[in-house]
This record gives C-alpha cells, structure tokens and sequence, in this order.
C-alpha cells in the first residue's frame, strides 16, 4: 500500500515538472493507493481552484482508499513534530496508522517529508531532485 499525502495525489490532477515520474511509478508499482479524508478533500478544493473539470478529481479520488480521521488519528496528530502545519499532521498520522502494510509515503513537501523519515516511513518523490 502506498500512501499519498496532496502534494503527490495533485501532481496526479496538475502537470508539474514530477507528474510524468509520479505516474510512471504508480503505474509500475500496483500498490493500493490510500490518502487522507483531508487529502481527498484538499484534491477536490485544488481541481476548483484551477478550473479543473470535476470529473478528473473525481476520477482520481475513487482510486483512492480514503482514511478517516479518527479519535486515534487526532492523538497522533496533535503529538507529531510541531513544526508541521496541521493538515500535514492529519496526514502524517493518517499514514503511521497503517504503517504495517504500507510500503511508501508519497510526499513532495520537504517538511512532511522530513518529519515521516523520522517516524520511519520510507519516503518516496518520484522525479524529485535528490
């Protein structure tokens, strides 16, 4: 399972520089895809703001396991890094829930990404400068 925080899952709606690598990877990898109920809803809100058609974002997100936040989550959210702002908490903590069976932390934001390493989730930015 992988999981994808919304600097991956809008790479997936927007070309950026990443977008081709990201998807190329997906593609190969046949992992299960999961985000955020935050994520899924930070998708949609991205599509709006640009004047993408709704049915891309749509299309995306239902290939998305969607995780809910929960009591649990909101613990570990609130406890993580502080220098994280809190939608990237809820993401975060989202992931570290399914830690188990995930296999990769999709994330293009540095400071996200940083503090997932240090909870030991192997971070992966496909196309991402090293």
């Amino acid at each position: 399972m992988l999981y994808l925080d919304s600097s991956a899952t809008v790479k997936l709606l927007v070309d950026e520089e990443e977008s081709p690598s990201l998807a190329r990877f997906l593609g190969a990898s046949g992992d299960p895809l999961v985000t955020s109920r935050v994520g899924v809803i930070e998708l949609h809100r991205v599509a709006r703001r640009i004047g993408a058609d709704p049915d891309r974002s749509n299309a995306l997100a239902v290939t998305l396991g969607v995780v809910e936040v929960d009591d649990e989550i909101e613990s570990i959210a609130i406890e993580l890094d502080p220098r994280l702002r809190a939608l990237d908490a809820i993401h975060l903590a989202s992931a570290l829930m399914s830690r188990e069976l995930l296999r990769g932390f999709l994330c293009y934001d540095r400071r996200l990404a940083d503090a997932a390493t240090r909870e030991g989730l192997r971070v992966i930015a496909p196309g991402a400068e090293t």
